[in-house]
């Protein structure tokens, strides 16, 4: 019962999620990602390969976004094997979309798993944890406007697809009804 009511008070804080409107580089944020990552990447043995295109000047609330990647980034490097790569991968699409690809050599998830991904509570039939991480990636990016996306390759393993749009003053000027700050410079 415990339990239950922490559940049910952490999704109703993520229902109402603030977000600060700020510009930022998104590949120094990713860098700082990475360096938080980097211990795990070492007790694992996994080598983190990284392919940033360009810089990328966004607009966003930089802290909720560090979390919505590093969730799915550390989920990868928990599941990959020792001696295993995971990628990582920032690029423009057709000036509209962000993307960020995260790919593993871990176990994966079974097909009839991939569309409960994402949703509160849900884990893998490998996963250890509260099932929370990747409810709250996915919270963090609607409400900036952006997307999460599932694939199972056919070499194994997962890829997370991160999708954030370019023009984020659309989605601010428009989600009034998300829960964003707008008071923030």
């Amino acid at each position: 019962r415990l339990i239950y009511k922490l559940f049910s008070s952490l999704e109703y804080l993520v229902k109402d999620l603030k977000i600060k409107k700020e510009k930022f580089l998104l590949n120094e944020a990713i860098e700082e990602v990475i360096f938080w990552v980097k211990p795990l990447c070492e007790d694992k043995n996994v080598d983190l390969e990284v392919d940033i295109a360009e810089d990328i000047k966004i607009e966003g609330d930089k802290e909720w976004l560090m979390q919505a990647i590093l969730n799915p980034l550390e989920n990868a490097i928990k599941f990959s094997p020792s001696g295993g790569k995971v990628f990582l991968k920032v690029y423009r699409r057709e000036n509209e979309w962000i993307n960020i690809l995260i790919r593993d050599m871990g176990p994966g998830v079974s097909p009839e798993e991939l569309p409960f991904l994402g949703l509160p509570f849900f884990k893998s039939s490998a996963e250890k944890g509260l099932g929370f991480g990747l409810f709250l990636t996915k919270k963090i990016l609607e409400a900036h406007g952006g997307r999460l996306k599932f694939n199972l390759p056919s070499h194994g393993g997962l890829e997370v697809l991160i999708e954030i749009p370019y023009n984020l003053s659309r989605v601010f000027t428009s989600s009034s009804d998300k829960g964003l700050d707008k008071k923030c410079p």
